[in-house]
């Protein structure tokens, strides 16, 4: 009888420490347009070129005019919020929601709000500082200034805030 083949399961967990890992040169960008491999609702996908089974997805619109305070504190008072998708093999592994601050100038994950204090996880905060990066939007330094004007705090990774809907 013949051998089957040994696939190694990967999880979740290993995809996002690849991702937060990488360099912004690892990545190819394709806007939506005129390419199916973008998964629906999403505008625009970057491949992991070390492994083209991991990919990112962004500009799922969730909330055009994001209304919650600390969004609203920068100078540009524009915000809204989208999904991030991460996929393997096409898909969906991972899913945060990012905002989009200062009239655009850079993007942080979405809080958990507890007693009037926000939380991010460590992960969140790792996964959107780097897909900062990649999509050029802000160095990791200008992502760093806008997560301490924020004045979010990261929570330790035992606890899942992910699951909770936004205050």
């Amino acid at each position: 009888m013949g051998k089957g083949i040994d696939k190694k399961q990967i999880t979740s967990k290993e995809i996002l420490n690849k991702i937060i890992s990488s360099k912004k040169e690892d990545w190819e960008k394709f806007r939506c347009e005129g390419y199916s491999e973008v998964p629906p609702g999403y505008e625009e996908i970057a491949y992991y070129k070390p492994d083209r089974s991991i990919s990112l997805a962004w500009w799922f619109l969730v909330e055009k005019d994001f209304k919650q305070d600390w969004a609203k504190k920068f100078p540009g008072k524009t915000a809204s919020s989208y999904y991030l998708g991460v996929f393997y093999n096409k898909n969906l592994v991972h899913k945060d929601i990012y905002v989009e601050v200062d009239d655009y100038r850079a993007m942080l994950p979405l809080p958990v709000i507890i007693d009037n204090e926000l939380f991010v996880t460590e992960d969140q905060y790792n996964l959107i500082r780097k897909f900062n990066e990649i999509y050029a939007y802000a160095s990791e330094s200008s992502f760093d200034q806008y997560f301490i004007w924020a004045n979010f705090k990261i929570i330790p990774q035992t606890k899942n805030f992910n699951k909770m809907p936004p205050s």
